[in-house]
């Protein structure tokens, strides 16, 4: 199963400055008040650098973000973070952390080197969101899932890991998700059309070697080297040489190199599979458990009467991905607010992001896997005979933006 929808537009056409946040949310009047949260969350991303970081969690229903930190935090740094996000209507409170994020990342290195050894069946494995420990997430369901090694997974990783674990165990799908008239300048949620007769999703954006890019799954074109790439009525042709498609197999991505290039612009396709309308994109953060995101994907699309398919990141978690399954990709999992479907075929590739206050995109992630609950797909652009689920896995945007050395392209509203 295949998740997929995006395009890009042109870095080479000179855009109107974006306006500054606050700016656009005086001029708007405030278009997307429940963007301010996300505004605030981007803004202390800085907070990360620090050594005693711990993780943030989103409550957008108590307009909240909980900052978990190691120790005192010093009033140099929490000072200003609390004012700002007062001045917004934000609140941040501070909390005790066990383990920075730092240590963190240490201890889920050593989960999927204990995972890998035995052959556990075990989809994910993250930082817990109050940085006291970890989620470990085992798949009731495929391959090597047995009620044996489901204990074995327990005992082995507890064993290993000198920290607190959350067990998870899910009946997950874990199959890969594979807008229509996408023209130049390409832009994300666009479909894409491959040679080898796959169907996927334009991510977002981005430039790097001072030209435009387009990222997408990389499960779209396995081998990396497709003899054209189109929009998804094939009317235009945005790759015809192999050489201008390259694949990071380990972070399931794909970067594509229309031609001519640029031929980039940094907007996302915002409504249903129908909509020709878009939204800039206007930065970009580490997604956080609580966050409310919108799901971009060009088969299904990325809104439902009119509306963001509302979802929330359930669990920040590396899971399994790669050519074979046997990598692991930093991401998160997203799941539906309503319980309904929000990722089906040809989704893969897609671009999620949150609203932020002034209107424009905030990017989070690409659409990698299809996940939690099979159930009947809305109405869609194809219909494959497949099913559609109510979760997504997702990778995080900065690690698809480091592995690529590339930058997020951003662009104001039309």
């Amino acid at each position: 199963m295949s998740a997929g929808t995006a395009g890009a537009v042109a870095i080479g056409v000179a855009e109107d400055p974006a306006p500054t946040r606050a700016q656009a949310v005086l001029e708007s009047d405030v278009l997307h008040p429940e963007g301010l949260i996300n505004d605030v969350h981007e803004d202390l991303q800085y907070l990360r650098d620090d050594p005693a970081f711990g993780s943030f969690v989103l409550q957008p229903e108590r307009s909240a973000i909980q900052l978990f930190w190691v120790g005192s935090m010093r009033p140099e740094l929490k000072d200003p973070a609390v004012a700002s996000a007062a001045q917004r209507g934000i609140t941040v409170e501070i909390n005790e952390a066990r383990f920075s994020s730092i240590d963190l990342e240490r201890l889920v290195d050593l989960g999927t080197e204990i995972i890998d050894e035995h052959a556990l069946p075990v989809v994910g494995i993250g930082p817990a969101g109050n940085a006291g420990g970890l989620v470990v997430t085992i798949n009731l369901l495929g391959e090597g899932s047995t009620p044996e090694t489901r204990r074995l997974s327990r005992e082995l990783l507890s064993a290993g890991i000198d920290a607190p674990i959350e067990f998870r165990e899910v009946e997950d799908i874990d199959s890969y998700a594979s807008t229509f008239n996408m023209t130049n300048p390409y832009k994300g949620g666009g479909m894409l059309k491959f040679s080898n007769g796959r169907g996927c999703t334009a991510g977002f954006s981005v430039l790097r070697d001072g030209g435009g890019r387009i990222l997408t799954a990389g499960h779209c074109a396995p081998q990396g080297d497709p003899s054209w790439v189109k929009d998804g009525n094939l009317s235009e042709t945005i790759v015809a040489d192999p050489v201008e498609v390259a694949i990071r197999p380990a972070l399931d991505s794909l970067l594509i190199d229309p031609a001519p290039s640029p031929a980039t612009i940094g907007r996302v396709y915002h409504g249903g599979y129908t909509t020709s309308n878009v939204i800039g994109v206007g930065g970009k953060a580490v997604a956080q458990e609580g966050e409310q995101v919108c799901i971009g994907g060009s088969n299904s699309g990325g809104t439902s009467g009119g509306e963001c398919k509302r979802s929330y990141v359930d669990v920040v978690q590396r899971f399994r991905c790669g050519l074979e399954n046997n990598d692991w990709c930093p991401g998160f999992w997203v799941e539906s607010s309503s319980g309904g479907p929000i990722t089906g075929p040809v989704d893969s590739g897609g671009p999620v992001y949150v609203l932020r206050s002034e209107g424009r995109a905030g990017a989070r992630g690409v659409i990698s896997k299809q996940s939690g609950y099979a159930q009947q797909c809305p109405p869609s652009r194809y219909d494959y005979g497949e099913l559609c689920t109510s979760g997504a896995k997702v990778v995080m945007i900065d690690a698809l933006l480091d592995k690529w050395d590339a930058t997020l392209e951003t662009a104001a509203n039309p």
